[in-house]
């Protein structure tokens, strides 16, 4: 499909775009028994797949028509945006938005809520300092681009059929996790009567060197691994920092094969723990920050290494990490909690058959979330190629310095 905007037409989104504000102070009668809140909107994902029950006694009152779009107003960097298909309330964080005008078709308006320069006006026009919200009549002066109603379609189709992909993907990784909890559910639950052991025993356990500008030089510079460096299964080499690390410091910390290295801390509680496989065919020669947790058996021929990474992703995508994790504002695993874990540990020949059954599981899921990504990459492309911001859009007027 060849876009051309040349004929496309300057307007702004109030022009297009009315603000809902009904509200529902009996939400039964009206046939309402489900609400939405920021925490059900998933990022860079239109679907609404979560909500809650107005059972459970939330005090919302705002709301919303199934096929409105709904947009989190608050930390709009988030990116949440949602389509529900059905009708129920929301919080108050959340702009319910419809159109007004012909021109521009309903299904058409995700896209321009969803584009790059749409969030990134918003974010110019959020205001507060510990949680920015922006507010419609900013947002209804931001301007782009609207194509006629016939290219309007011819969009939406594409983006309907890169969606679809998308929708079969998530399905298909979620199917996968599913498959690995479990099998791991069946493989690691020990036997009744089976003697458990610390983790400690059977494997070293060491945490990071501490990042300090005093090691920011030095003549024992070497690349480390951090907290952003780990991805569930796999190591992302693109963003390797240096630091100084002594000789017996690199002799402690320096990563080898069949290591598994750990996400040691994270704001987001569901992303403490995890894991990832240093295998022999990765870059060598790196240490690890005080954010990633290295472990290690300490006789490789009594616990199989790759044993031990599956027994770490079965605890992190069991929920064990996160409920082990403490702290306020960061969340934090520590070594010494994962030291005192308490395993079973199989014979050799069993771990073997446990790992080739789970890694199956394990690889599909990865290679299916790696392959999402792709397709979300080139959604947001197509996104922002044909939703180029109207020249007065560029600029947005300057953020309020107090909390609105």
């Amino acid at each position: 499909m060849q876009i051309d905007p040349s004929g496309w037409q300057p307007v702004t989104l109030g022009e297009m775009v009315q603000e809902i504000s009904i509200h529902e102070r009996a939400p039964e009668k009206q046939g309402i028994d489900r609400y939405v809140g920021l925490e059900h909107l998933d990022s860079q994902d239109l679907r609404v797949r979560r909500w809650g029950l107005l059972s459970e006694g939330v005090t919302f009152t705002k709301v919303f028509r199934a096929g409105q779009v709904l947009f989190g107003k608050r930390r709009v960097y988030q990116k949440k945006v949602g389509v529900p298909d059905f009708d129920g309330l929301c919080s108050g964080d959340i702009i319910v938005l419809a159109t007004k005008s012909e021109q521009l078709l309903p299904e058409f308006l995700p896209l321009v809520i969803q584009s790059d320069a749409f969030f990134a006006y918003a974010e110019k026009t959020s205001s507060g300092s510990l949680s920015p919200r922006t507010k419609f009549r900013e947002l209804a002066k931001f301007e782009f681009l609207l194509p006629p109603p016939k290219q309007q379609r011819e969009l939406v189709e594409l983006l309907l059929g890169v969606d679809g992909a998308i929708e079969a993907s998530v399905l298909t990784e979620q199917a996968a996790r599913e498959l690995f909890l479990a099998l791991g559910a069946r493989e690691m639950t020990p036997p009744p009567g089976s003697t458990l052991i610390s983790l400690d025993q059977v494997a070293d356990i060491v945490g990071g060197k501490q990042l300090s500008p005093s090691q920011a030089t030095g003549d024992n510079m070497v690349p480390y691994l951090r907290a952003a460096n780990i991805r569930l299964g796999w190591i992302d080499f693109d963003d390797v920092n240096q630091m100084n690390f002594e000789p017996r410091e690199q002799q402690r910390l320096t990563v080898h094969p069949g290591d598994t290295l750990l996400m040691e801390g994270n704001a987001n509680p569901a992303y403490v723990g995890t894991p990832a496989l240093f295998s022999a065919a990765m870059p060598r020669g790196f240490c690890i920050q005080n954010t990633v947790i290295r472990l290690r058996p300490t006789d490789p021929a009594r616990l199989l290494p790759d044993y031990l990474y599956i027994a770490m992703r079965h605890f992190f995508e069991s929920g064990k990490f996160k409920e082990l994790a403490s702290g306020s504002s960061i969340k934090h695993l520590g070594s010494t909690r994962v030291a005192r874990l308490m395993v079973h540990l199989p014979l050799p020949h069993e771990q073997a058959h446990t790992v080739s059954l789970l890694k199956a599981a394990s690889e599909t899921a990865d290679q299916t979330a790696q392959h999402l990504a792709h397709l979300r990459t080139l959604r947001a492309a197509l996104l922002n190629t044909a939703l180029s911001p109207a020249p007065a859009a560029v600029t947005a007027p300057a953020p309020a310095l107090v909390s609105a």
